[in-house]
């Protein structure tokens, strides 16, 4: 239906002119009605893609607004160590994590 709503569109413009009298059917006034409706088309078809990518963007604000009001770290939770020279990049000893705060039992527990 999607690529055939163009030759739907002529047939029942055409049609209509031929039905209703409206306008004589020759060759300059279909031509000039096939070539308006081709121009026309093309935005039409790109509606979808543009729909899609407003949905999309709506989504990546709301994820970047989500982050952004996301509640800070606490300082007296992360216990920091020096800046020694190490061949350890992160160093996670019986860490336990939660993602839900309103969770009580951890989503990782005793994480080495």
């Amino acid at each position: 239906l999607y690529w055939m709503s163009p030759t739907i569109v002529s047939s029942v413009i055409f049609l209509a002119c031929a039905l209703l009298e409206s306008a004589p059917l020759n060759a300059s006034t279909i031509f000039t009605v096939l070539a308006t409706l081709r121009v026309m088309s093309e935005p039409v078809r790109l509606i979808p893609e543009a729909i899609s990518a407003i949905i999309q963007v709506n989504v990546s604000f709301d994820r970047i607004n989500n982050f952004l009001l996301d509640d800070e770290l606490k300082i007296d939770e992360i216990e920091r160590s020096g800046l020694e020279k190490s061949e350890t990049a992160v160093d996670i000893q019986a860490g336990n994590f939660i993602w839900d705060p309103d969770t009580k039992i951890p989503t990782l527990q005793n994480i080495n």
